[in-house]
């Protein structure tokens, strides 16, 4: 880290802080509701790929927005379900 720019450490800190998330909810297995399998290792392959380099990062934050997505999908549809009933 001597020879880092700001933005590399900007980059760092927010990924791995997302990475520390996802693993936390992994491992954890609740995310509003309970977490099946394959979504646990969905977000488990979204943290581990968290590793330093602008691919990578950016291919486990796409992962972990698109679990993100999917969930607050299924929280809407709940949330219109229970108005509906």
């Amino acid at each position: 880290m001597i020879n880092a720019t700001r933005w590399s450490i900007a980059q760092a800190a927010v990924t791995r802080s997302i990475g520390i998330i996802a693993i936390s909810v992994t491992f954890g297995g609740f995310y509003h509701t309970p977490l099946s399998v394959l979504e646990r290792l969905w977000l488990l392959a979204a943290a581990l790929l968290v590793v330093p380099g602008t691919f990578t990062d950016l291919m486990g934050l796409g992962l972990g927005a698109a679990f993100y997505l999917l969930e607050r999908r299924r929280e809407v549809e709940r949330a219109h379900l229970e108005t509906v009933a």
